[in-house]
C-alpha cells in the first residue's frame, strides 16, 4: 500500500511527488509543493515535468500544524492530491528526494527564441553563499506578472524567488523573450552569474 513509507511523516515547501492518474488519457508526471502567500492556504501544487511543467495544479489547504509548522500530515497531503489531480492512483505515488533532480540535455541559449511556462533554467547565484540552483518558470495570474520563478532544487525548492512581468509579446503569447528572461533573473536573484545560465529541456525532468 502506498502508506507504508510515508505515513508517519510530515512534508513541507519543497516536497516533490510522482504520481499516475487519469486525464484524457493515462500520465504520469511530477509536481512540487510550492510556497503559497494567501491566508487560506499553505501550498501550491506545481507540475514540474512533460508537457504540463509550470501549470499550477491547484492548493492545499493549512492543516492542523498551521499553528505550530507550515508542515501538512501525510493524510493531508494525499486530501490535496485527492482533491487538485484527476483521477490519481495513489497507489502509484512517490516522494522524491529534491536532492537528487536531475535534467536532461543543456539547450544551446538562442537569443531569438521565447520561453514559456516550464522553462527551467540553472544558474549560479548568491544567497548568503554561493549557490547553484535550478528553477521553473511556472504560470501566475496575477494580472501584472506572466511567470513566477520557483526553486525545484536544493534546500530553497519550493520558494517562490519572484515573478516576471509581462513583456512585449503579451498581446499574443504567455511567454517571454531571452532578454526579459534575463531581466526577470537579475531583477529576482541576488547577484545572478549570467555567464553560468543554462537552459534545460523541461520535458526531461528525471530523478534518481
Amino acid at each position: 500500500m502506498y502508506e507504508k513509507n510515508y505515513i508517519d511523516e510530515l512534508f513541507d515547501v519543497g516536497t516533490i511527488f510522482t504520481i499516475s492518474f487519469f486525464w484524457d488519457r493515462p500520465e504520469r508526471d511530477t509536481f512540487i509543493l510550492a510556497e503559497s502567500h494567501d491566508a487560506e492556504n499553505v501550498f501550491k501544487i506545481v507540475c514540474i515535468s512533460g508537457y504540463s511543467a509550470g501549470t499550477l495544479s491547484g492548493y492545499i489547504k493549512k492543516g492542523v500544524l498551521k499553528e505550530t509548522s507550515r508542515a501538512i500530515t501525510y493524510t493531508e497531503l494525499i486530501e490535496g492530491i485527492k482533491y487538485n489531480i484527476l483521477n490519481p492512483d495513489l497507489n502509484s505515488l512517490k516522494i522524491e528526494d529534491g536532492c537528487k533532480i536531475k535534467f536532461g540535455r543543456s539547450l544551446k541559449i538562442n537569443c531569438d527564441k521565447i520561453f514559456y511556462r516550464g522553462t527551467i533554467f540553472t544558474i549560479s547565484y548568491l544567497n548568503g553563499s554561493q549557490r547553484r540552483d535550478s528553477f521553473i518558470l511556472a504560470e501566475c495570474f496575477e494580472k501584472k506578472y506572466v511567470f513566477q520563478i520557483i526553486s525545484i532544487s536544493g534546500p530553497f525548492s519550493g520558494m517562490v524567488f519572484g515573478y516576471i512581468e509581462k513583456g512585449i509579446l503579451q498581446e499574443t503569447h504567455d511567454a517571454i523573450t531571452f532578454e526579459e528572461l534575463v531581466d526577470g533573473i537579475k531583477k529576482n536573484l541576488i547577484n545572478p552569474e549570467l555567464e553560468s545560465l543554462k537552459i534545460r529541456d523541461e520535458y526531461n525532468v528525471r530523478f534518481d
